[in-house]
């Protein structure tokens, strides 16, 4: 749960993501996710647990497109471990997120969108005494404000706390 919160779910780089059984193993041992990125590029995460030896075969790619190449990544539970304390924090949003799965909510996003464009930065209960925001369901607004850190149009700032009004958001800024 940790590997698909902090390097699949809330990876703002990562477009779609499958679960597959690499090499017909089904074991247990290790699990392999294949991952298209923003860019297109295809990358297969594999999971184990740390000292654990990889004995299969060369990773195939199980990709629509599978004559593009593809790099693995191995997580291990030891590179995980750092990452148990900010997942637990994105299980909030992700839940208020996908509280709205099935709705698009265009005005509201868009007045989001414009607000965090305008302030650049904040505490996500200053977006619930917004005019034009706060004529809506706090829940609708807090979903799209998770909604929108997921796919990388802001950055909510949960090092140390868990997701609420006081919680810090930045526009994100993509490093080159």
């Amino acid at each position: 749960m940790v590997h698909w919160i902090s390097c699949l779910e809330t990876d703002s780089e990562v477009k779609t993501f499958e679960y597959t059984s690499e090499n017909g193993r089904d074991d247990g041992r290790f699990c392999s996710i294949d991952v298209v990125l923003l860019n297109g590029f295809r990358v297969r995460h594999r999971l184990r647990l740390e000292g654990e030896s990889d004995d299969s075969e060369p990773p195939r790619n199980n990709l629509s497109r599978p004559d593009s190449p593809i790099e693995t990544r191995i997580y291990t539970d030891k590179d995980l471990q750092p990452l148990v304390g900010p997942s637990l924090r994105w299980l909030k949003p992700i839940a208020f997120a996908a509280a709205l799965r099935k709705s698009e909510y265009p005005r509201q996003t868009l007045i989001l969108l414009d607000y965090f464009k305008h302030h650049h930065s904040g505490e996500v209960g200053q977006l619930l005494k917004e005019p034009l925001l706060a004529v809506y369901d706090p829940a609708l607004v807090l979903g799209l404000v998770a909604r929108l850190a997921i796919k990388g149009y802001i950055q909510l700032h949960l090092g140390t706390s868990i997701f609420g009004y006081k919680t810090p958001w930045s526009l994100y800024v993509k490093e080159n």
